[in-house]
C-alpha cells in the first residue's frame, strides 16, 4: 500500500535490497528519499514516524498522503511551504 501510494505521488523505486523511493518534481529528482523493505507488510509508529521525517511531513501527513486524501499537488505545497522546494 506504501508503495503504490508513493510511486502515485511523484516517488520513483530504485530496487536493491530495499525498495528506495525517490521523489521527482518537474521531471528532476530530488533529494527527498525513503526506503520500504521488501519483507514488511505492515509498519508500526516507529517505522512511520522514520519515513514522515524523511519525507519531510508529520506523521498525520504521511498517513494521508498513504492513505490518499493528500494528493502530489498538497505533498509539493506543503514542501514549498516548508522551503524544501522553489
Amino acid at each position: 500500500e506504501i508503495l503504490s501510494a508513493l510511486k502515485s505521488k511523484g516517488f520513483k523505486p530504485r530496487e536493491s535490497d530495499h525498495t528506495f523511493l525517490i521523489f521527482y518534481y518537474q521531471g528532476r529528482k530530488t533529494s527527498i528519499r525513503t526506503k520500504v523493505s521488501h519483507g514488511s507488510k505492515e509498519y508500526g509508529d516507529k517505522l512511520l514516524a522514520l519515513m514522515a521525517r524523511q519525507l519531510k511531513l508529520r506523521k498525520a501527513e504521511l498517513e494521508e498522503l498513504i492513505e490518499c486524501p493528500l494528493t502530489e499537488e498538497d505533498y509539493v505545497r506543503i514542501l514549498r511551504q516548508k522551503g524544501i522546494l522553489d
